[in-house]
């Protein structure tokens, strides 16, 4: 697919901010702004507390200056009836403003890029963060599963892009008094919700970038049907499907996560470590969501592991969370008797399945297989279900994206818990990353033209090459005067490096594994235990102790 750069000497122009109140003050003299601005920038104060761009008055006359005469008419003046036949300028019809659109009709209401008052919110889209009055800001939509089953998966992740653009405005913003504006929508993890909530940040609020959606399927379909054609950049902080590598998307659709090629190929090569552990033939059951995401995973272990272990002992299925779960699982322990690995590819669902294999098994008296899960069944529903089962424990372990990077995600987990009170949730910490990518881009873009997605998607390169600068609310500040100065930088995330494929939009990562295990006060939770690092082509890897 196509992917657009941007001459990073051009990018770097700013535009006076609208003054405008907000709840904190950026500076109180002139001397402040100095230290932010760009080589031969000039910043000053402003009476309501934000640096902007200008220039020092002289307030007083030079000593040489002749005071107009007022009574003597200038020699160059043009006659009085020549002046009279000159036409009027045009009647130029301005544009509302956020501030005039709150107050005319009511909070929320913002003025979106076709000069319209519009309501930012809508029936999928409720939640905002940051100072959505201000005629001076950039708005970051996001669309993830927030209500429903899966909402344990996407309230962490909104809550992450909240902490991100809170952080952001509380150090300076994107500069010149202009701020970040997050709204959240909810998909449900449902393809047609999903359009809906994004035709709403496009077309109605005319938000240039997305964080999300999380699930594959529906990544997909609104890449497609929504914002590559509205010229919307997305990003998504979980969607790994193999097939949004080669969508037809004009450079708009990225992913702050690896894709499922390279979680697939561990997840066989963890097969192939534990069947070299048993005698005979080795039988597998594996089950896929109905989806970009659960077929490409179950299509990928069985181009892996097949042929591998013969005829009759690779038994695969689709199923579809809204329907009858028993069927699929009867189906196959009948077509395979007992199996030795059960593979699941699909999200907090998995449980079901896990309990109507089990309560199978006992039934027919066959021995009890081990599972392996794919990222997806990471799930809080599956730490109640073990609790309830404690003797699971030892057989369920599953594969994911190495998405903590060291200290930088323990510097992060704990902001999100000094905030929300609970731990980081899977991938939070890649849609933070996600939102500080995406800011970042947009301070390299002219404030006085509407951000488009197009250029947005160009800022990118500029993000993963220069100085390395790592991740969180300190090195905000940093940051901008290094891209604004026409330097650019090599972000750092708590989620990893995150050096993507300009052409792609793709990242990469290692994988991690992990098990259902208990902390010390016994509650249980997931625990990393071994990591499969990427090798030199890029393709295969190999399983290895957990990196400090």
């Amino acid at each position: 697919m196509v992917r657009w750069s941007l001459t990073l000497s051009v990018l770097v122009l700013m535009a006076s901010a609208c003054s405008l109140t907000l709840d904190f003050d950026e500076c109180s003299t002139d001397a402040q702004c100095a230290t932010l601005a760009a080589p031969g920038q000039v910043l000053v104060c402003s009476a309501q507390g934000f640096c902007v761009e200008g220039e020092v008055i002289d307030d007083e006359p030079d000593a040489d200056d002749e005071p107009d005469v007022d009574d003597e008419p200038d020699v160059d003046d043009p006659p009085e009836d020549v002046v009279d036949d000159v036409p009027d300028e045009p009647d130029v019809e301005e544009c509302c403003t956020h501030s005039q659109c709150a107050d005319e009709q009511g909070a929320n209401f913002i003025c979106n890029p076709q000069c319209e008052c519009v309501n930012a919110l809508s029936a999928e889209c409720f939640a905002i963060e940051g100072p959505i009055d201000n005629d001076n800001v950039f708005f970051i939509g996001s669309v993830l599963p927030t209500r429903g089953p899966n909402a344990s998966k996407g309230i962490p992740r909104e809550q992450a892009i909240q902490m991100a653009v809170s952080e952001f405005n509380q150090n300076g913003g994107l500069g010149n008094g202009r701020r970040i504006v997050h709204i959240g929508c909810d998909d449900d993890g449902d393809a047609e919700q999903g359009k809906r909530a994004a035709e709403h940040l496009a077309n109605v609020v005319g938000v240039s970038a997305i964080v999300g959606p999380a699930f594959s399927s529906v990544f997909i379909d609104v890449s497609d049907q929504v914002t590559s054609q509205s010229d919307v950049m997305i990003m998504s902080p979980s969607a790994t499907s193999a097939s949004i590598t080669t969508l037809d998307d004009n450079g708009l659709s990225w992913r702050a996560v690896p894709s499922d090629a390279f979680q697939g190929v561990a997840m066989a090569d963890r097969v192939r470590d534990l069947s070299a552990m048993l005698e005979g033939d080795i039988k597998i059951a594996a089950f896929g969501k109905d989806g970009a995401y659960g077929n490409g995973l179950l299509n990928k272990l069985s181009e892996e592991l097949a042929f591998e272990v013969g005829d009759g002992n690779f038994e695969g299925a689709i199923y579809d969370p809204d329907q009858d779960l028993a069927t699929p699982v009867i189906q196959i322990i009948d077509e395979l008797g007992a199996a030795d690995f059960v593979l699941l590819f699909g999200t907090n669902e998995v449980v079901t399945i896990i309990q109507t294999y089990e309560d199978q098994v006992a039934e027919r008296g066959l021995t009890p297989p081990k599972y392996i899960l794919s990222d997806g069944g990471q799930a809080l529903e599956l730490l109640a279900f073990v609790e309830q089962n404690p003797d699971l424990a030892g057989r369920i372990e599953g594969v994911a994206p190495d998405t903590k990077n060291g200290r930088l995600y323990t510097a992060y987990n704990q902001r999100f818990r000094n905030r929300y009170g609970v731990d980081a949730g899977s991938f939070s910490a890649n849609a933070y990353d996600a939102a500080y990518l995406l800011s970042y881009g947009a301070i390299l873009l002219p404030q006085d033209e509407p951000v488009t997605g197009t250029a947005l998607a160009g800022t990118m390169e500029f993000l993963i090459q220069g100085s390395k600068l790592e991740t969180g609310p300190s090195n905000i500040g940093t940051a901008r005067n290094i891209l604004l100065s026409g330097n650019p930088i090599n972000y750092e995330g708590a989620s990893g490096n995150l050096q993507f494929d300009l052409d792609t939009g793709d990242s990469a990562a290692n994988v991690i594994l992990w098990l259902v295990g208990q902390d010390a006060r016994l509650d249980y939770e997931f625990q990393d235990t071994m990591t499969y690092r990427i090798g030199d082509d890029g393709l295969t890897g190999m399983w290895g102790m957990l990196e400090e």
